[in-house]
């Protein structure tokens, strides 16, 4: 969910939000692979992320190299994981 350029994530069951900031918005929107909630209606499931391409491509985004932001991204997913938000599988990331 975003609103004015602020964002949070929830998981249905917790019904506590997560409020995003804007590098974590970042990262998130890798995870999405930059679909709506409406495109998880229609369309086919992304493609699953080990977290060192969440790291690169959030750092792309951003014009830094991956170590500069895999702390930090990896703390990131923890916490969405500690959330219960995202789930790895298998060493991967499944795309929310």
């Amino acid at each position: 969910m975003t609103d004015g350029g602020g964002a949070a994530v929830m998981h249905l069951a917790h019904g506590v939000p997560l409020l995003l900031s804007p590098t974590g918005h970042a990262v998130w929107d890798v995870l999405v692979g930059g679909r709506t909630p409406e495109d998880d209606l229609t369309a086919a499931p992304p493609s699953p992320l080990s977290e060192e391409a969440v790291a690169a491509e959030t750092a792309a985004a951003f014009g830094l190299a991956p170590e500069d932001v895999a702390a930090d991204v990896g703390a990131f997913l923890a916490m969405l994981e500690q959330h219960g938000v995202v789930v790895r599988v298998g060493g991967v990331l499944p795309r929310p």
